[in-house]
């Protein structure tokens, strides 16, 4: 007798989250936009002055800093 076993990612709590989201978007449209703009115009004025002084201190190259910058951006986006 063979057994068969079948894996796959439990996207349970992720399916929940995007249902709550929808949610709050369909009780208050425009939502996401705002709080996209909301997050994207906190990382530029806070983000910016994290590199600002971790380049100071590292004092090495400008590609340090665009990967630290790459790192927020793909977490917002």
């Amino acid at each position: 007798m063979q057994e068969v076993m079948e894996m796959k990612k439990d996207k349970e709590r992720a399916d929940a989250v995007r249902a709550i989201k929808q949610a709050w978007e369909e009780a208050e449209p425009g939502r996401a936009a705002k709080a996209k703009q909301s997050r994207l115009s906190y990382l530029s004025t806070h983000v910016i002055k994290v590199c600002r002084v971790w380049f100071s201190a590292v004092s090495s190259s400008c590609s340090h800093v665009s990967l630290l910058l790459l790192m927020f951006r793909h977490h917002v986006m």
